[in-house]
Protein backbone atom coordinates (compact mmCIF):
# COMPACT_ATOMS: atom_id res chain seq x y z
CA UNK A 1 0.00 0.00 0.00
CA UNK A 2 3.23 1.99 0.77
CA UNK A 3 4.44 1.98 -2.39
CA UNK A 4 0.61 2.33 -4.09
CA UNK A 5 0.44 5.94 -2.90
CA UNK A 6 4.58 6.99 -3.66
CA UNK A 7 3.86 5.82 -7.11
CA UNK A 8 0.69 7.98 -7.69
CA UNK A 9 2.28 10.66 -5.76
CA UNK A 10 5.41 10.28 -8.24
CA UNK A 11 2.41 10.22 -11.03
CA UNK A 12 0.84 12.90 -10.48
CA UNK A 13 3.49 14.83 -9.74
CA UNK A 14 4.99 14.14 -13.55
CA UNK A 15 1.89 14.92 -15.14
CA UNK A 16 1.70 18.75 -12.87
CA UNK A 17 5.03 19.39 -14.24
CA UNK A 18 3.86 18.28 -17.65
CA UNK A 19 1.10 20.33 -17.75
CA UNK A 20 2.94 23.16 -15.77
CA UNK A 21 5.31 23.18 -18.66
CA UNK A 22 2.77 22.87 -21.83
CA UNK A 23 0.76 25.75 -19.66
CA UNK A 24 3.89 28.40 -19.61
CA UNK A 25 5.08 27.27 -23.10
CA UNK A 26 1.23 28.28 -24.65
CA UNK A 27 1.33 31.60 -22.20
CA UNK A 28 5.04 32.05 -23.71
CA UNK A 29 3.41 31.69 -27.70
CA UNK A 30 0.42 33.76 -26.57
CA UNK A 31 2.37 36.76 -25.00
CA UNK A 32 5.28 36.60 -27.99
CA UNK A 33 5.44 40.30 -29.47
CA UNK A 34 5.22 39.97 -33.17
CA UNK A 35 4.87 43.44 -34.01
CA UNK A 36 5.79 47.10 -32.60
CA UNK A 37 4.05 50.23 -33.60
CA UNK A 38 5.56 53.18 -31.53
CA UNK A 39 4.79 51.87 -27.80
CA UNK A 40 2.12 49.49 -28.59
CA UNK A 41 3.24 45.57 -28.68
CA UNK A 42 1.02 43.28 -31.08
CA UNK A 43 0.99 39.70 -29.60
CA UNK A 44 0.34 36.27 -31.08
CA UNK A 45 -2.41 35.90 -28.62
CA UNK A 46 -4.13 39.31 -30.31
CA UNK A 47 -3.29 38.14 -34.17
CA UNK A 48 -4.45 34.53 -33.31
CA UNK A 49 -7.71 35.87 -32.60
CA UNK A 50 -8.47 37.99 -35.55
CA UNK A 51 -7.34 35.35 -37.81
CA UNK A 52 -9.58 32.74 -36.38
CA UNK A 53 -12.58 35.53 -36.63
CA UNK A 54 -11.52 36.40 -39.81
CA UNK A 55 -11.24 32.89 -41.57
CA UNK A 56 -14.80 32.04 -39.60
CA UNK A 57 -16.13 35.07 -41.09
CA UNK A 58 -14.65 34.01 -44.85
CA UNK A 59 -16.15 30.14 -44.56
CA UNK A 60 -19.54 31.29 -43.17
CA UNK A 61 -19.37 33.76 -46.42
CA UNK A 62 -18.28 31.32 -48.47
CA UNK A 63 -20.77 28.78 -47.54
CA UNK A 64 -23.86 30.83 -47.53
CA UNK A 65 -22.54 32.03 -51.35
CA UNK A 66 -22.63 27.91 -51.89
CA UNK A 67 -25.68 27.79 -50.66
CA UNK A 68 -26.68 30.39 -52.47
CA UNK A 69 -26.23 29.20 -55.44
CA UNK A 70 -27.64 25.65 -54.77
CA UNK A 71 -31.17 26.71 -54.21
CA UNK A 72 -31.24 28.97 -57.17
CA UNK A 73 -30.20 25.86 -59.73
CA UNK A 74 -32.63 23.22 -57.44
CA UNK A 75 -35.21 26.38 -57.89
CA UNK A 76 -34.40 26.61 -62.05
CA UNK A 77 -34.50 22.72 -61.98
CA UNK A 78 -31.42 22.38 -64.12
CA UNK A 79 -31.17 18.92 -65.64
CA UNK A 80 -27.59 16.55 -64.93
CA UNK A 81 -25.39 17.87 -67.92
CA UNK A 82 -25.14 15.36 -70.62
CA UNK A 83 -21.69 14.19 -71.96
CA UNK A 84 -21.14 17.36 -74.29
CA UNK A 85 -22.39 20.05 -71.70
CA UNK A 86 -19.87 18.26 -68.99
CA UNK A 87 -17.11 18.37 -71.65
CA UNK A 88 -17.51 22.16 -72.34
CA UNK A 89 -17.92 22.40 -67.88
CA UNK A 90 -14.27 21.04 -68.23
CA UNK A 91 -13.00 22.93 -70.75
CA UNK A 92 -14.59 26.34 -68.86
CA UNK A 93 -13.04 24.83 -65.27
CA UNK A 94 -9.46 24.60 -66.92
CA UNK A 95 -9.69 28.18 -68.21
CA UNK A 96 -10.90 29.43 -65.26
CA UNK A 97 -8.60 27.84 -62.76
CA UNK A 98 -5.41 27.71 -65.36
CA UNK A 99 -5.06 24.36 -65.23
CA UNK A 100 -5.15 20.87 -67.40
CA UNK A 101 -7.43 18.00 -66.26
CA UNK A 102 -5.96 14.74 -67.59
CA UNK A 103 -7.66 12.03 -69.41
CA UNK A 104 -11.56 11.07 -68.03
CA UNK A 105 -11.09 9.58 -64.96
CA UNK A 106 -12.36 12.71 -63.01
CA UNK A 107 -13.31 11.54 -59.16
CA UNK A 108 -16.12 12.65 -57.58
CA UNK A 109 -15.19 15.60 -55.40
CA UNK A 110 -13.75 17.36 -58.94
CA UNK A 111 -17.17 16.34 -61.18
CA UNK A 112 -19.27 18.13 -58.56
CA UNK A 113 -16.78 21.21 -58.63
CA UNK A 114 -17.00 21.11 -62.11
CA UNK A 115 -20.76 20.74 -62.48
CA UNK A 116 -21.26 23.19 -59.72
CA UNK A 117 -19.43 25.97 -62.10
CA UNK A 118 -21.00 25.28 -65.21
CA UNK A 119 -24.50 25.64 -63.66
CA UNK A 120 -23.36 28.95 -61.93
CA UNK A 121 -22.10 30.17 -65.63
CA UNK A 122 -25.58 29.63 -66.45
CA UNK A 123 -26.73 31.22 -63.60
CA UNK A 124 -25.04 34.25 -64.13
CA UNK A 125 -26.22 34.03 -67.97
CA UNK A 126 -29.34 34.05 -66.80
CA UNK A 127 -29.50 36.69 -64.13
CA UNK A 128 -26.81 38.84 -64.37
CA UNK A 129 -25.03 39.76 -67.69
CA UNK A 130 -26.64 43.00 -69.85
CA UNK A 131 -26.46 43.42 -73.52
CA UNK A 132 -24.16 47.06 -73.10
CA UNK A 133 -21.74 44.49 -70.67
CA UNK A 134 -21.28 42.02 -73.71
CA UNK A 135 -21.17 44.95 -76.36
CA UNK A 136 -18.75 46.57 -74.63
CA UNK A 137 -16.95 43.24 -73.94
CA UNK A 138 -17.00 42.75 -77.55
CA UNK A 139 -16.10 45.71 -79.08
CA UNK A 140 -12.68 45.30 -76.97
CA UNK A 141 -12.37 41.49 -77.26
CA UNK A 142 -13.53 40.22 -80.38
CA UNK A 143 -9.77 39.67 -82.11
CA UNK A 144 -8.95 37.35 -79.37
CA UNK A 145 -7.20 34.36 -80.22
CA UNK A 146 -9.59 32.72 -78.22
CA UNK A 147 -11.89 32.09 -81.31
CA UNK A 148 -9.64 30.63 -83.90
CA UNK A 149 -9.21 27.17 -85.45
CA UNK A 150 -6.24 25.33 -85.55
CA UNK A 151 -4.74 23.96 -88.30
CA UNK A 152 -2.68 20.99 -87.34
CA UNK A 153 -0.24 17.95 -88.41
CA UNK A 154 -1.48 14.62 -86.52
CA UNK A 155 0.45 11.40 -86.01
CA UNK A 156 -1.74 8.82 -83.47
CA UNK A 157 -0.43 5.54 -82.66
CA UNK A 158 -0.91 3.23 -78.92
CA UNK A 159 3.01 2.50 -79.10
CA UNK A 160 4.26 5.23 -76.70
CA UNK A 161 7.50 4.55 -77.00
CA UNK A 162 7.57 5.71 -81.16
CA UNK A 163 5.45 8.59 -79.96
CA UNK A 164 8.44 9.38 -77.70
CA UNK A 165 11.28 8.63 -80.55
CA UNK A 166 9.37 11.02 -82.76
CA UNK A 167 9.08 13.86 -79.89
CA UNK A 168 12.84 13.54 -79.66
CA UNK A 169 13.52 14.13 -83.24
CA UNK A 170 11.10 17.11 -83.62
CA UNK A 171 13.20 18.21 -80.71
CA UNK A 172 16.33 18.02 -82.86
CA UNK A 173 14.63 19.69 -85.50
CA UNK A 174 14.16 16.30 -88.52
CA UNK A 175 12.00 17.32 -90.75
CA UNK A 176 8.55 16.22 -90.98
CA UNK A 177 9.14 14.14 -93.87
CA UNK A 178 12.17 12.14 -93.03
CA UNK A 179 10.70 11.76 -89.97
CA UNK A 180 7.60 10.34 -92.04
CA UNK A 181 10.36 8.03 -93.88
CA UNK A 182 12.01 6.87 -91.36
CA UNK A 183 8.99 5.05 -89.49
CA UNK A 184 7.31 5.08 -92.59
CA UNK A 185 4.10 6.52 -90.98
CA UNK A 186 2.03 9.35 -92.57
CA UNK A 187 0.66 12.72 -90.67
CA UNK A 188 -2.97 13.62 -91.47
CA UNK A 189 -4.30 17.41 -91.56
CA UNK A 190 -6.78 17.83 -89.30
CA UNK A 191 -8.92 21.22 -87.80
CA UNK A 192 -8.92 21.55 -83.91
CA UNK A 193 -12.09 24.03 -83.32
CA UNK A 194 -12.98 25.60 -79.46
CA UNK A 195 -14.99 22.76 -78.66
CA UNK A 196 -12.19 20.06 -78.56
CA UNK A 197 -10.57 19.56 -75.08
CA UNK A 198 -7.04 20.06 -76.40
CA UNK A 199 -8.06 23.83 -77.57
CA UNK A 200 -6.55 25.43 -74.38
CA UNK A 201 -2.95 23.40 -75.24
CA UNK A 202 -2.72 24.30 -78.66
CA UNK A 203 -3.10 28.13 -77.75
CA UNK A 204 0.06 27.98 -76.11
CA UNK A 205 1.92 26.98 -79.32
CA UNK A 206 3.44 29.07 -81.76
CA UNK A 207 3.14 27.83 -85.63
CA UNK A 208 5.88 24.37 -86.28
CA UNK A 209 5.55 23.55 -82.23
CA UNK A 210 4.47 20.29 -81.33
CA UNK A 211 2.19 18.31 -78.67
CA UNK A 212 2.43 15.45 -77.33
CA UNK A 213 -0.75 14.26 -75.77
CA UNK A 214 -2.37 10.80 -74.36
CA UNK A 215 -5.69 11.65 -75.26
CA UNK A 216 -6.16 13.29 -78.61
CA UNK A 217 -9.69 12.74 -80.05
CA UNK A 218 -11.41 15.00 -82.49
CA UNK A 219 -14.96 14.86 -82.63
CA UNK A 220 -15.47 15.86 -86.18
CA UNK A 221 -13.07 13.20 -87.36
CA UNK A 222 -14.78 10.45 -85.43
CA UNK A 223 -18.37 11.44 -86.67
CA UNK A 224 -16.79 11.29 -90.18
CA UNK A 225 -15.18 7.80 -89.60
CA UNK A 226 -18.71 6.76 -88.52
CA UNK A 227 -20.44 8.13 -91.61
CA UNK A 228 -18.01 5.86 -93.74
CA UNK A 229 -18.18 3.25 -91.86
CA UNK A 230 -22.01 3.27 -91.68
CA UNK A 231 -22.21 3.95 -95.84
CA UNK A 232 -20.19 0.84 -95.93
CA UNK A 233 -22.13 -1.24 -93.95
CA UNK A 234 -25.37 -0.03 -95.74
CA UNK A 235 -23.71 -1.33 -99.39
CA UNK A 236 -22.67 -4.30 -97.98
CA UNK A 237 -26.16 -4.87 -97.02
CA UNK A 238 -28.19 -3.78 -99.63
CA UNK A 239 -26.06 -7.12 -101.67
CA UNK A 240 -27.74 -9.37 -99.11
CA UNK A 241 -31.35 -11.24 -98.50
CA UNK A 242 -34.52 -9.95 -97.37
CA UNK A 243 -35.89 -6.19 -96.45
CA UNK A 244 -36.43 -7.29 -92.89
CA UNK A 245 -32.77 -8.47 -92.48
CA UNK A 246 -31.49 -5.50 -94.25
CA UNK A 247 -33.03 -3.34 -91.56
CA UNK A 248 -32.41 -5.70 -88.88
CA UNK A 249 -28.22 -5.47 -89.51
CA UNK A 250 -28.92 -1.39 -90.17
CA UNK A 251 -30.37 -0.62 -86.53
CA UNK A 252 -27.82 -3.20 -84.95
CA UNK A 253 -24.79 -1.82 -87.03
CA UNK A 254 -25.83 1.93 -85.97
CA UNK A 255 -25.92 0.93 -82.53
CA UNK A 256 -22.74 -0.72 -81.87
CA UNK A 257 -21.32 2.83 -84.67
CA UNK A 258 -22.86 4.80 -81.93
CA UNK A 259 -21.35 2.48 -79.26
CA UNK A 260 -18.00 2.90 -80.66
CA UNK A 261 -18.36 6.64 -81.28
CA UNK A 262 -18.83 6.82 -77.69
CA UNK A 263 -15.57 5.13 -76.31
CA UNK A 264 -13.65 6.61 -78.94
CA UNK A 265 -14.56 9.90 -77.64
CA UNK A 266 -14.20 8.92 -73.65
CA UNK A 267 -10.44 7.39 -74.38
CA UNK A 268 -8.80 9.22 -76.95
CA UNK A 269 -5.31 7.66 -78.50
CA UNK A 270 -2.07 8.47 -77.98
CA UNK A 271 -1.14 11.30 -80.31
CA UNK A 272 1.85 13.99 -81.56
CA UNK A 273 0.22 17.21 -83.07
CA UNK A 274 2.38 19.94 -84.74
CA UNK A 275 0.58 23.37 -85.33
CA UNK A 276 0.70 24.42 -88.89
CA UNK A 277 -1.51 27.75 -89.14
CA UNK A 278 -3.85 29.36 -86.68
CA UNK A 279 -7.23 30.50 -88.72
CA UNK A 280 -9.26 33.52 -87.15
CA UNK A 281 -13.05 33.05 -87.51
CA UNK A 282 -15.31 35.92 -87.84
CA UNK A 283 -18.09 36.17 -85.17
CA UNK A 284 -20.66 38.38 -84.24
CA UNK A 285 -22.81 39.38 -80.85
CA UNK A 286 -25.87 39.02 -83.00
CA UNK A 287 -25.25 35.20 -84.47
CA UNK A 288 -22.66 34.03 -81.40
CA UNK A 289 -24.06 35.74 -78.32
CA UNK A 290 -24.19 32.58 -76.32
CA UNK A 291 -20.77 31.72 -77.08
CA UNK A 292 -19.33 35.36 -76.57
CA UNK A 293 -21.58 35.15 -73.48
CA UNK A 294 -19.51 32.18 -72.21
CA UNK A 295 -16.43 33.90 -72.89
CA UNK A 296 -17.06 36.91 -71.33
CA UNK A 297 -18.02 35.39 -68.27
CA UNK A 298 -14.68 33.32 -68.10
CA UNK A 299 -12.72 36.35 -68.35
CA UNK A 300 -14.94 38.04 -65.50
CA UNK A 301 -16.05 35.32 -63.20
CA UNK A 302 -15.12 36.86 -59.82
CA UNK A 303 -17.14 40.45 -60.92
CA UNK A 304 -20.04 38.48 -62.21
CA UNK A 305 -20.04 35.65 -59.27
CA UNK A 306 -20.58 38.86 -57.11
CA UNK A 307 -23.17 40.36 -58.85
CA UNK A 308 -24.99 36.99 -58.99
CA UNK A 309 -24.45 36.45 -55.06
CA UNK A 310 -26.44 39.95 -54.66
CA UNK A 311 -28.92 39.35 -56.61
CA UNK A 312 -29.49 35.93 -54.91
CA UNK A 313 -29.18 37.57 -51.44
CA UNK A 314 -32.53 39.75 -52.84
CA UNK A 315 -34.14 36.58 -54.09
CA UNK A 316 -33.65 34.31 -51.21
CA UNK A 317 -33.99 34.74 -47.11
CA UNK A 318 -30.62 35.48 -45.62
CA UNK A 319 -29.50 35.53 -42.12
CA UNK A 320 -26.25 35.70 -40.67
CA UNK A 321 -26.17 35.40 -36.54
CA UNK A 322 -23.29 36.59 -34.63
CA UNK A 323 -20.59 34.68 -32.75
Amino acid sequence: MKYFKMSAVLIFSLLFFIMFFILIVDLSKNYNVVAEVNDYELKEKELQESLDELYRDTVITRKVNDILIREEIKSVKYKNLDKEEFNKAKKYYSLINNLEIQGNDINKKLRDEIEFLYYTLLLIKKHTITDEELNTFWNEKKNDSIYTEYQVKVYTDEDHNKLKQIENDLAIGTTLKDIENKYKIKFINETVTENNTIFLDLSQLNTSEYLHIMNYTNDINIENEDESENHESHERHESHGSHESHESHESHESHESHENHEERLEEGIPAILILEKINGLSKTLKNDKDEISDYYITKNIYKEKIELINYLKSKHKVKLRKK
